[in-house]
This record gives C-alpha cells, sequence and structure tokens, in this order.
C-alpha cells in the first residue's frame, strides 16, 4: 500500500498551505477545517503504515479513497493561489465580481472535500474493525510466514534451474571464507538485486565448504524474510542445532538467553552460518554478540539486497554479485528452454537478442525460457517478442515482479516517492545525479534540515537506493562520488507498475497507445513522454487542462516550436518540473510565466542551443529554483533575475550574462541579492564582473564557472583583479575557468576555500600554478588545454598537500619535476594528449598513496617508459588506453 506516498502528497500540501497563507482571505475558514482534516488524516497514515497489513483489501479501498480526496485537495489549492498570484501579476485591476465568483467557488469546492474527508474518518473504526476481523490472526502474521517463505524459496525457479556464471564468484567467496590470514570470526556479505542468484551461490558455497566438508565443525543454514526480527534469526539457528542438555523450551526464551544459548552451542567450535536474505540494517548489530569470536576461521555468510553489515565488523568487504554477461545469459536460456540438447542454428541469433533484453538478470531469463519453452519453436514465433521482453515478462507480476517488488514493499516511507520518480526515464537513460537530486528537491521529497542541505540529504537517499541494489552506478566522478546512474529494466517495470497503482505517474511512448485526454487530465501527477514528443504535445486530442506536476519530454530532435509552447501553457498550467530532453529551439515564450508554480526548467540538446534571450516574464516565477540550458543565452539576463529569491542553480553550459543590479532606493524591501544561488555556470566575465563578487550578490555560491570572452578586452591587471575578487565568496569550493587570457600573478589570486580548480584553454604561468601549490583544501586539480611560457611543471617539497587528483590534458610541456614530499596525499594521476612530455620524475612512484596512473594518447616513446617503471612490485594500478 502507498501509504507513504499519500503521506507525503499530504505534508507537501500543508507546506504549501502554510507557506502561502495570505492568499486565502474570503476562504481562510474552509482551509483551516482543511488543514485540520489533513492532518488527522497524516496521523492515521503514519500510524497505518506501521501496522498495515499487505493483503489487507479492505483498507487498500480506504486508502485509495483518502488518495483521492488528498488529491483533490490540492488541486483546488493549487489552482486558487495560481489565481490570486496571476491576479496580482497584472498592472490593472481585475474585476472583482469576477474574483468574488471564484472565492465563492474555491469556498463551495473546499466546503465539499470537508465533508468528504469527514464521511471518511467517520468511517475510519469502521475499516479498522473489519480489516482487524478480516486478518484476525494478523499478529502471528510474520512467524506463519517463516515456514511458507522457507518452503516457497527452496522451489523458487532459481533454485530450481542450473546457474551459470558462478564459478569466479565461488572461487573468490570460498578463498575468503577459508582464508587463513584472517583468524578471527569474519562476516561475508552477498549483496544484490532480487533475482540475481545470491541464494543459489549461497546454496552452492554451503555445499562445497559447509556441509560436505569436515573444515567447519559447525554448519547451519537458515532462511529468512523481511519481516524477520533479531529473536527470529536466533530461534531458527538454534531450531537446527543439538542444544545442551537441560536447557528449557528456546521459544520461551528471551532475546539475551537465546543468545546466551547460541553463545554456548558454538564456543570453542569452528563454525560456518548461513544466513539467507537479511532485510534490516540493525537486525546484525542487535545479534552479532552471540557469535563467538574465537580465533579459529569462523566464518558468517549473509545474504541482502542492501548493505547490513558495518566495516567495522568484517574484515572482508562486501561481494557485489553482478548481472550476467551476453554470453552466461545466453547460456542461462540455452539451459534452461532445451536442457542440455543443442540450440537450432536458426534460433540462436535471436535467441541471443531476447537473452540480451534480460540486461543480465537471472530471474528474468528463467522466466523467459520457462515462456519459450511454452511455444513453438521457430524463428516466426520468436522474434514476435523481440523489444517486448519486458512486458511478456511483467504480465504474470506474481512471477516476476513480485520477487523485486519486496524492495519496494521494504522501502522506508521517505525513499518511495524518489523510487517511483526514477520511472520517468526512458529505457537505458542514464541518469544524472546531479539532476536527480535537483528534480526530488523541486518535487519537494528531499526536505533540509538544520545542519545539512538539500543537495546532500538527496545524495544520502541515492545512494540508499544504490546501496538497497534498486539503482546501478554508471559512472563516477573524479572524487569517487557517483556521477551517472541507470536502473535495470525490470526495476524500472517495478517501478512504473507501483506508480500505476499508486496514480503517481504515466509513461507515454511511441511504443504504447497514447492515452485519452481524460486519463492525463486526471490521472497524472507526472507526465513523461518519449519518442516524437512535438506529435503529443500539439495533438488537439489533449488540450484539456492537466493538474500534473511534472513534465517531462524525450525528445527526438524535434524542433520545439511555438504551438508547443503554448500547449504547455494551456494544459500543463500546476507544472513544477518542465525536462526537455533532445529537443531543438530558439526562443522560450514571454508566456512561461503562466507556469506560477514552476521551480525547475531544464532544456537539453546534443547540439548547442542558440536562445536569443530569456523573457522578462520568468522572472515572475517566485518558486523558480533551477534554470538550466544547454548552450548560449545570446542577450543579458532580464534585470528582474535579482528577484528571484529561490533560485538555487543558474547554468547555461556556453555563457550567460548577469544584468547589473538596480540600485536600491529608499524605501525599497528588495536587496537584489540572489543569496540563495548554489552553482552558477557559463557566467561570462567582464570589467564589472569583480563588482559583482564585492558587493556579495550571490555570497554563498558553491560552485563557479566563469567564461572569459576575447571581445570584452581585459587586460593582465583586470583578470587578476577579478580573481581576487573571489575571495568575497566564502562558500566556494569549486571553480572553472574557460578560456581566460593572461592574468598578473599575485599571491592571493584563488580564494583559500577551493577543493576543485578546473583550467579550460586558459593561460597557466609556473608562477600561477605556484601560487595553487599553496592551497591547502584542494584535493582536485584538472589543467586542460592549458598555456604558458614554461615547458617545465615543477612542484617542490610541500607543495599541493592535500592534492588527491591531478588531471593533465593537452599540455605543451615536455617535463614534469617532483620533489621529495610534493603531492603526498596524491592518489589518482590522468594525463592525457601531453605529446611534448618525455620526462617524469621518478619520486612520482614513491608517492605513498597513489592508486591509479591514467593515460591516453601519448607518444609512444612516453608509453614505454611508463611501462618499463611499472614493475611488479608498483603499488599503483597502471591504465594505458592506446586508443587513438
Amino acid at each position: 500500500m502507498g501509504d507513504s506516498v499519500i503521506v507525503f502528497v499530504l505534508e507537501k500540501l500543508l507546506r504549501l498551505v502554510e507557506e502561502e497563507a495570505t492568499v486565502f482571505d474570503g476562504v481562510k475558514d474552509q482551509v483551516t477545517l482543511l488543514q485540520n482534516h489533513l492532518r488527522m488524516i497524516n496521523a492515521f497514515l503514519q500510524n497505518s503504515e506501521k501496522e498495515r497489513d499487505e493483503n489487507d483489501v479492505v483498507k487498500e479501498v480506504f486508502m485509495d479513497q483518502m488518495r483521492d480526496v488528498s488529491r483533490e485537495a490540492e488541486d483546488v489549492i493549487d489552482k486558487h493561489i495560481s489565481y490570486v498570484k496571476k491576479q496580482s501579476m497584472r498592472k490593472f485591476v481585475g474585476n472583482p465580481l469576477k474574483y468574488r465568483d471564484h472565492v465563492h467557488d474555491v469556498a463551495d469546492t473546499i466546503t465539499s472535500i470537508n465533508k468528504k474527508i469527514q464521511e471518511i474518518l467517520k468511517h475510519k473504526e469502521t475499516y479498522v474493525t473489519k480489516a482487524a476481523l478480516s486478518n484476525p490472526h494478523a499478529g502471528d502474521h510474520h512467524h506463519h510466514h517463516h515456514k511458507q517463505y522457507s518452503l516457497d524459496r527452496s522451489k523458487s525457479k532459481i533454485e530450481r534451474d542450473d546457474a551459470v556464471g558462478f564459478s569466479h564468484h565461488m572461487k573468490t567467496l570460498i578463498d575468503q571464507l577459508l582464508d587463513q590470514n584472517i583468524p578471527q570470526r569474519d562476516v561475508i556479505s552477498i549483496i544484490g538485486t532480487g533475482g540475481l542468484g545470491k541464494t543459489k551461490l549461497a546454496r552452492k558455497i554451503y555445499d562445497t565448504v559447509g556441509a560436505r566438508s569436515t573444515y567447519f565443525k559447525c554448519c547451519v543454514w537458515v532462511y529468512g524474510c523481511r519481516e524477520f526480527k533479531p529473536r527470529d534469526w536466533l530461534l531458527c539457528i538454534l531450531n537446527r542445532m543439538e542444544l545442551p542438555k537441560g536447557k528449557r523450551k528456546i521459544q520461551d526464551m528471551s532475546l539475551d538467553e537465546l543468545k546466551k544459548t547460541l553463545i554456548e552451542c558454538l564456543q570453542g567450535k569452528r563454525y560456518f552460518v548461513v544466513m539467507d536474505s537479511m532485510w534490516k540494517t540493525g537486525v546484525w548489530n542487535t545479534i552479532k554478540s552471540a557469535f563467538p569470536k574465537d580465533e579459529n576461521g569462523s566464518r558468517v555468510l549473509i545474504t541482502c539486497r542492501e548493505k547490513v553489515v558495518s566495516i567495522e565488523d568484517s574484515k572482508t568487504p562486501p561481494y557485489f554479485l553482478p548481472f550476467l554477461d551476453d554470453d552466461e545469459s545466453w547460456e542461462l536460456l540455452c539451459n534452461n528452454v532445451f536442457h542440455g540438447a543443442q540450440c537450432p542454428d536458426d534460433l540462436e541469433t535471436i535467441g541471443r537478442q531476447l537473452s540480451q533484453s534480460c540486461k543480465g538478470l537471472p530471474l528474468s531469463i528463467v522466466v523467459l525460457a520457462d515462456l519459450l519453452k511454452h511455444v513453438e519453436l521457430s524463428h516466426w514465433t520468436w522474434s514476435k517478442y523481440i523489444g517486448n521482453v519486458n512486458s511478456y515478462l511483467t504480465e504474470d507480476k506474481t512471477r516476476c515482479l513480485d520477487v523485486m517488488a519486496e524492495s519496494y514493499t521494504h522501502l522506508p516511507g521517505h525513499l518511495k516517492s524518489c523510487f517511483l520518480s526514477l520511472g520517468l526515464f526512458p529505457k537505458d537513460f542514464e541518469i544524472s545525479v546531479r539532476q536527480i537530486t535537483e528534480l526530488w528537491s523541486a518535487e519537494g521529497f528531499i526536505q533540509a534540515n538544520d545542519t545539512r542541505e538539500v543537495v546532500n540529504v538527496a545524495e544520502d537517499y541515492l545512494m540508499e537506493l544504490i546501496n538497497r541494489s534498486l539503482i546501478q552506478v554508471a559512472s563516477r566522478r573524479t572524487d569517487g562520488g557517483v556521477k551517472t546512474c541507470r536502473v535495470h529494466d525490470m526495476i524500472r517495470e517495478l517501478s512504473k507498475f507501483e506508480s500505476a497503482r499508486e496514480k503517481f505517474l504515466e509513461v507515454h511512448s511511441n511504443n504504447n497507445a497514447r492515452p485519452s485526454t481524460s486519463s492525463v487530465s486526471s490521472r497524472a501527477r507526472r507526465l513523461s513522454i518519449h519518442g516524437n514528443t512535438s506529435q503529443y504535445i500539439s495533438s488537439d486530442a489533449n488540450c484539456d487542462e492537466s493538474s500534473a506536476h511534472s513534465l517531462l519530454l524525450f525528445g527526438q530532435r524535434n524542433m520545439f516550436e511555438t504551438k508547443h509552447w503554448q500547449k504547455i501553457f494551456r494544459s500543463f498550467l500546476y507544472i513544477r518540473i518542465l525536462y526537455l530532453w533532445e529537443v531543438h529551439m530558439n526562443s522560450i515564450p514571454k508566456e512561461i510565466d503562466n507556469l506560477i508554480y514552476l521551480k525547475y526548467i531544464r532544456i537539453w540538446s546534443d547540439g548547442l542551443l542558440k536562445i536569443t534571450s530569456l523573457p522578462a516574464t520568468i522572472c515572475n516565477l517566485g518558486y523558480l529554483e533551477t534554470i538550466d540550458i544547454t548552450g548560449y543565452i545570446k542577450d543579458c539576463l532580464p534585470k528582474g533575475i535579482w528577484r528571484l529569491k529561490r533560485l538555487r542553480h543558474l547554468r547555461v553550459s556556453k555563457r550567460l550574462r548577469l544584468p547589473d543590479p538596480p540600485r536600491r532606493r529608499r524605501g525599497d524591501r528588495h536587496d537584489h541579492t540572489l543569496s540563495n544561488l548554489r552553482i552558477l555556470s557559463g557566467l561570462a566575465v567582464d570589467k564589472k564582473t569583480k563588482l559583482l563578487m564585492a558587493k556579495h550578490k550571490f555570497p554563498n555560491v558553491k560552485k563557479l564557472h566563469l567564461v572569459y570572452d576575447i571581445k570584452k578586452n581585459m587586460n593582465q591587471v583586470q583578470m587578476a583583479q577579478l580573481l581576487e575578487s573571489l575571495e568575497n565568496l566564502k562558500q566556494l569550493k569549486s571553480l572553472k575557468l574557460t578560456g581566460f587570457a593572461e592574468f598578473e600573478s599575485r599571491p592571493n589570486l584563488f580564494p583559500s576555500t577551493l577543493d576543485k580548480i578546473t583550467f579550460v584553454s586558459s593561460y597557466l604561468e609556473l608562477e600561477h600554478f605556484k601560487i595553487l601549490a599553496g592551497l591547502s583544501n584542494l584535493r582536485i586539480l584538472k589543467m586542460r588545454k592549458t598555456y604558458g611560457s614554461s615547458s617545465i611543471l615543477s612542484c617542490s617539497n610541500g607543495d599541493f598537500p592535500n592534492l588527491e587528483f591531478f588531471e593533465m590534458t593537452s599540455l605543451n610541456i615536455t617535463s614534469w619535476e617532483l620533489e621529495k614530499g610534493a603531492m603526498r596525499n596524491l592518489q589518482r594521476l590522468v594525463i592525457k594528449e601531453c605529446y611534448e612530455l618525455r620526462n617524469l620524475s621518478n619520486e612520482l612512484y614513491s608517492l605513498p598513496k597513489l592508486q591509479v596512473i591514467e593515460v591516453s594518447r601519448m607518444s609512444g616513446y612516453f608509453t614505454r617508459l611508463l611501462m618499463e617503471l611499472n614493475t611488479e612490485d608498483a603499488k599503483f594500478k597502471l591504465v594505458i588506453d592506446s586508443n587513438p
């Protein structure tokens, strides 16, 4: 049930009503009553989330009613706030009779909603009573489930069929289990998403080194489930052991007594305990004291979908079970379709295509094999499934999605909406972590607290989903953080399935039928369109008003014309998010301020967009937090940009120009300062830019990208003064300079707060390099196509004391000299296209923390030099990319 999703809607609505309290004159009493009702529903839902029963159909109906009435309330509040704000934006006085009629309609609607809520609340006890009567043994539910779970697991498809691709994993894990260099009791975790075959792998390991070996004197295997509590795990383990004489029934023991009993059973023995399917992170911490730490090589093996064992409790890092590769996928499909017989030649090519469609998930492959076994073995029959494998696999939900759905059901409430939103993105889409976290923030999924900003909390949420095997890491940032991620097809199907049930989002693409107008306007809070977005968005059949809060369009390099904008302004008045991907345009219409709630606008194209100007009306969007555009904005941004007090991210990839801030007049309540701005990217600099820094016009910027326009003709002194003015940005952490011309060398050129600097096509002399070397907080330095008069880079003792990453790309240097004691914390070095580089200091190979040297597109001489120095004793890894 989606208790937590409804709770999120209610909490967001309550926040909105409180923030905009001043617009409810004339309907204050009705809104106050509505707030009280919503708080009551919210409290009931939060309590029911803890006590819910997944099979409670009666309660499910109750939840549907509350979801619908909550969204009705959200709609009327949205419409009223929008109406009042638009009236206030007009320069002429509106018709008072029309306003009175509007207020009357709003009051009637809220009164009707209040009556509905009163009816629901009146029958609340009836629903609860019926739910209890329909399941009189609810208290014993999870104990009954223990027995059933073990039976079900032993009969599962993955358990019955031959596993593929396990030999390497088995060898690695068995070596860890038998490692005599770790005499202490050690805990090894096998982590992976549902359906990967963790249980099968663990069983094979158990049979090899446990039940069929004499190495371990005591071996125990237990199955668990997500309802298992610490006591349940201990009971299951003890039930499979010979208890000390005189012990009373373990079912009557307390948790502490169970721990003591298990210690007695295991003390002095080399034991091997496998706990399959542990869900909760706190369980191991509770029961670990029951496993003696005798230094005799005892081991505990745990399978889980998320990390449940802390680093302190294990000498061995967790083992993340990967997906199958293409050959392993094909082998598993053949094993299950042909059972050892040869695959007909005419089916191999199409069969491999089908197995690859499962993206390496064994569960999907086994279910697909079962489907293929019951149809004609012909090329024509199998070809019908190409491109539609996932839809066939998910038709029978109990076979595939049920296994995956446990991960969703077990998610804490604050992660459920974040997870469901992943279904908005197209299949195989590589999702930017920066973008998804900003989307979550704009949606209101993330709430900042007194000590941490929204972006940090959002990244924590993302890591939780990664640790729960619901998101895959696609690429990493320089500092090792996650840069992009992707979602497995079956996880995406799970997101779409649960979203449909929760009425959370709708996805429409060229592969499915276009929805009716009513389905879009009445159901979808979030709408994502994939494919020919221009055709969809301009369709007259979809012109009714939508209550969507997010609109994402993933195009096919379509031209986005005025008629498409007009459709958005007419039909999607309440969107908070407008995400346009792979569309082409050269302007944004002035009617953009019709989207009064807009918080996030992103426009991306693989070709640079050349937008003449941003309309002045965009400055009327008081909720706006993010403007993100790929390309140029020719004209200066509108003067009203300084009024956007909530703006946090302003990015234009190539160039934007800020207007001079207005002079503050007496009585002016606007301070014309963007105090919430955290990221400013693509800012074109001129002689006035330093004044923006000096006057603290964006004092809390943490990430800044400056672009020099050669037409501005700034001299060396002016350039140096500009860089010195950055010292006024006390929160600045990351700086990128593009196209910077010559500037004087001064001791305070760069702020001491910086931990990352990137130079692109910029002037950089050895004197400037020496200034950088003294920045004690600098961790990341990237030099790309920098130029200067010196052909030598040199680092002295103590230089770059905390630098961890150093990149040199397309530099005209012949030698890099490194004294002992320089760059002592360097971990990763990247050298690309430095064709003149002939000499590296031997001191480089003695750096104590160096882990990786990556080299690509270098001269043959330099590559040979590195390979000769890369001895077997080297502590670092050498990666050479020979591709041109």
